[in-house]
């Protein structure tokens, strides 16, 4: 075959050759799945068994690591299955609906497959896997489906796909950014879910329940009665000032022009001026979270969405917006296939009002909620951007014993009653979810302390579980947590300072991490992970300022989620 070059649009510092097309069928090997008897299925020990369903599974967004299904080398012999050995391979699915979602997972580990799905094994010699993994996102396995009863495609469609690769030199350092760009989509991710259950949970408690005047929960300071009133009495209605445009007729602007669901375009000139509600009249795309939102500023409105405003000296803008999230508003919609909200029955709703000042502090923290929530959206897509516009400083594969100083074992004392001043950290004290130091069971070390001066954790200190059910769980000491001792069951990592410590924290709270861990800690007793095996965990390194920025972006954000989640309860 003719071999085609082509180049990137962007690339990493260094590396000017010219990529190569070729064949998949001459980069590696595809092969489908072998049939799973469902009485032969659900076994926990052995070689994993893998599905489509198993993709779905915690801990396999991005590589498999885990399966439902193991089979026993008395199965493989009486099967004759042959695990598929030549590693790293591509799996995917090749049959059925799940083939158009086009998902792709990479696999390290020896396993075998079913025959609704396909793995593409890559040449070593040829392939980097993290960049082979990043590759083939782009690549559309779709555009091979045959027609016919179910979408499928063969083993010989994918390997006469065509695609462009680099030298593995140049393959290592993509695979390592994309690899470092799962693992941070992975972190928001997390925090996106951690934030949209505290706002569900916090928009149920801080809002009365049906025949109840107050809520469960209230800022401090606040005791009064919340009164019941209806929309009309707390907000004036403005739909006479909307104006529908045709999107062929609206003239190009900075304005937010809104319908229904929220922003459409952009367009030249204002209808309203100011804060307002925006509440969809017909066109909703969801009816069960029904499209209502605060707005600020000028904006043009076309006739798909009411526009209120709050009453001086009776409502907040922003308290009445989640005030009229709470509502079931698809109860309340009249017509057919488009539904529509009718302004007399919007300004009939009741809705519960506090004061003034509550309704306005209770509308600045659901407001800063939203703005983190949309905050980790964003950064969720991060992956979807490829490559940013200038890449100067490679990141690099270090080893976490690369950079530590040292690794140190605990304190071995028993606890006692908190003195005042001296903290003792074990397991127990570190929060699972925030990682943060708990303090509602303070306690101090048993013993002299006055030989215990190197079990005191110092600022960038971070401390690893190292037996038990909590195995892996961290915590980085700040020296905001006060004079704390750290006890035996704990693991303390010195960062040098060539490396930033919350940047090498944060990585400790990512997939690849916990897969660490999950594999590590295996003994044949009580799980556990040594100093020597900590100091083997791999991940991607930036340059010194660039870690910095990192981890004081997530230090922030972690601030900002407990302040949320605490303050004033």
């Amino acid at each position: 075959m003719t071999e085609k070059t082509v180049k990137p649009e962007i690339r990493f510092a260094g590396f000017t050759d010219a990529w190569e097309q070729r064949k998949l069928g001459e980069l590696g090997k595809a092969r489908s799945g072998v049939g799973f008897p469902d009485s032969e299925q659900g076994g926990t020990n052995g070689v994993p068994f893998f599905k489509v369903s198993d993709m779905n599974l915690d801990g396999n967004e991005n590589e498999m690591t885990v399966a439902n299904n193991y089979v026993t080398p008395q199965q493989l012999a009486a099967h004759r299955w042959t695990p598929i050995e030549e590693l790293p391979a591509i799996f995917f699915a090749k049959v059925g609906a799940a083939v158009m979602l086009n998902r792709k997972r990479l696999c390290r580990f020896p396993f075998l497959l079913d025959n609704n799905t396909m793995a593409y094994s890559l040449d070593s010699e040829k392939w980097n896997a993290d960049f082979a993994k990043a590759l083939f996102e782009t690549v559309d396995l779709t555009s091979l489906v045959q027609i016919g009863a179910l979408p499928s495609y063969n083993a010989g469609d994918v390997e006469a796909m065509e695609v462009c690769t680099p030298r593995l030199s140049e393959q290592m350092q993509i695979g390592v950014f994309f690899k470092y760009l799962d693992n941070l989509i992975t972190l928001h991710q997390r925090k996106y879910d951690k934030l949209t259950k505290v706002k569900k949970s916090m928009l149920e408690k801080m809002f009365p329940k049906n025949g109840a005047t107050v809520p469960e929960i209230r800022f401090k300071g606040f005791s009064d009665a919340w009164e019941q009133r209806k929309v009309s009495d707390a907000a004036n209605r403005f739909d006479n000032l909307r104006v529908p445009v045709a999107a062929n007729l609206r003239v190009s602007g900075t304005t937010p022009y809104y319908g229904a669901n929220g922003i459409q375009d952009y367009v030249d000139g204002f209808t309203h001026e100011g804060e307002f509600v925006l509440v969809a009249e017909d066109g909703a795309n969801d009816l069960k979270n029904y499209p209502v939102k605060c707005v600020n500023g000028r904006i043009w409105v076309n006739n798909h969405a009411h526009v209120l405003q709050a009453k001086p000296k009776i409502a907040d803008n922003k308290y009445l917006a989640y005030s009229l999230s709470q509502v079931d508003i698809e109860s309340l919609l009249v017509g057919g296939g488009r539904a529509k909200l009718n302004a007399e029955i919007m300004m009939e709703i009741e809705i519960y009002i506090p004061t003034l000042n509550e309704q306005a502090a209770i509308g600045r923290y659901f407001t800063t909620l939203d703005n983190l929530i949309t905050l980790h959206q964003y950064k969720c897509l991060a992956k979807h951007c490829c490559f940013p516009s200038k890449i100067t400083h490679p990141w690099e594969q270090r080893k976490l014993g690369e950079v530590c100083n040292s690794f140190e074992y605990g304190l071995n004392a028993a606890a006692k009653e908190f003195d005042g001043i001296n903290k003792y950290i074990r397991i127990t004290d570190i929060d699972d979810d925030s990682r943060v130091f708990l303090d509602s069971d303070l306690t101090s070390p048993d013993c002299d302390l006055s030989s215990t001066e190197k079990y005191k954790l110092q600022d960038g200190d971070i401390v690893f579980a190292r037996t038990g059910a909590s195995v892996g769980k961290t915590f980085i000491y700040k020296v905001s947590d006060g004079l704390v001792y750290y006890a035996g069951f704990l693991i303390r990592a010195k960062i040098n300072a060539n490396s930033y410590p919350d940047f090498v924290f944060y990585n400790t709270l990512t997939k690849e991490y916990e897969k660490f861990i999950r594999i590590t800690s295996q003994r044949s007793g009580q799980p556990g992970v040594n100093a020597q095996e900590y100091s083997s965990f791999e991940f991607s390194l930036p340059s010194y300022e660039e870690q910095k920025r990192i981890g004081r972006f997530f230090r922030n954000l972690d601030h900002l989620i407990t302040l949320h989640q605490r303050e004033h309860f």
